[in-house]
C-alpha cells in the first residue's frame, strides 16, 4: 500500500504573519506544488516564544491570510494556536494536527534556513524531529553551510539533508526526521518592512495581495506606532 492509499502528506507553515505578505505566500505554493502535498496548512501563532508578541491582534491576523489566500487557493489557514491559550509551541500543534489525520499520514514541516540555525532551542525539538519530515526553504544565491550551524545540529544537518527534494514520491517514502532542502524563488519582502512602511504612511500595494492592503489601509492597522 502507498502513503497516497494509506494516509495524507500535510504541510504545515506557521509564522505570525504580521502582516501576511507575497513572500510567505510564494514560498508556500512552491513548497505545495514542487513537493505535491495533499494539503497545506498556514498557521498564524498567537503568542510565539522565540520573538516578541505581534503587533496586529489575533482576529487581524487570522482575517489577513483568510483574506490573502481566497476561497479557492490550495493553501488552507489554520487557526489551531489562535485558539489554544498560552504559548504557541510547535510540538503541541503538531501533535494535535496528527490526531486529525488518517492513519499513516506523514507531516511535512516548512522552516526557513535562518529558523533552523536556532532550532535545538525550540521547545521539544527532538520530539519534533521524530514526528516530521522538515524542508529548508533555501534562497539560490545563499546556501545554508554546516559550519554556519550550531553544534547541536551539525550532525544530523550533515548525515540527514537530502538536496533540493522535487517529488512528492520522496517524502512517501522517507521517514520521520529527514531533512531536506529546498531552493525557492526569493522575494526580499519582510513583515518588519511592511509595517514601518504602513507606520510612514506609505503603501504597501503589490507586496501583499490588495485584499489584504486594503483590510490593512481601511482598519489602520500598522500606523502611528513606533516599528522595530
Amino acid at each position: 500500500m502507498t502513503q497516497r492509499e494509506s494516509g495524507k502528506i500535510v504541510g504545515l507553515m506557521g509564522g505570525t504573519f504580521d502582516p501576511v505578505h507575497n513572500g510567505h505566500l510564494r514560498v508556500a505554493l512552491e513548497f505545495k506544488e514542487r513537493l505535491g502535498l495533499d494539503a497545506l496548512h498556514l498557521v498564524p501563532a498567537a503568542t510565539p516564544p522565540h520573538r516578541q508578541p505581534p503587533w496586529a491582534t489575533a482576529a487581524q491576523r487570522l482575517t489577513m491570510v483568510q483574506l490573502a489566500i481566497g476561497n479557492n487557493a490550495p493553501l488552507e489557514v489554520d487557526d489551531r494556536e489562535l485558539q489554544r491559550p498560552g504559548v504557541s509551541y510547535t510540538l503541541e500543534t503538531l501533535m494535535s494536527l496528527q490526531q486529525q489525520l488518517p492513519p499513516q499520514s506523514k507531516i511535512v514541516l516548512l522552516m526557513g534556513s535562518d529558523a533552523f540555525c536556532h532550532f535545538h532551542r525550540w521547545h521539544g525539538w527532538q520530539m519534533i524531529r521524530q514526528r516530521v519530515q522538515l524542508v529548508l526553504a533555501i534562497r539560490p544565491d545563499h546556501p545554508l553551510r554546516q559550519e554556519d550551524l550550531p553544534q547541536a545540529l551539525q550532525s544530523w544537518f550533515s548525515s540527514s539533508r537530502l538536496v533540493d527534494a522535487q517529488t512528492s514520491a520522496d517524502f512517501a517514502h522517507s521517514p520521520a526526521g529527514t531533512l531536506w532542502q529546498l531552493a525557492v524563488t526569493p522575494l526580499a519582502i519582510s513583515a518588519t518592512h511592511l509595517r514601518q512602511l504602513c507606520a510612514s504612511g506609505r503603501s504597501i500595494r503589490y507586496l501583499t495581495p490588495d485584499p489584504v492592503w486594503d483590510y490593512i489601509h481601511q482598519n489602520g492597522i500598522y500606523q502611528c506606532k513606533q516599528m522595530s
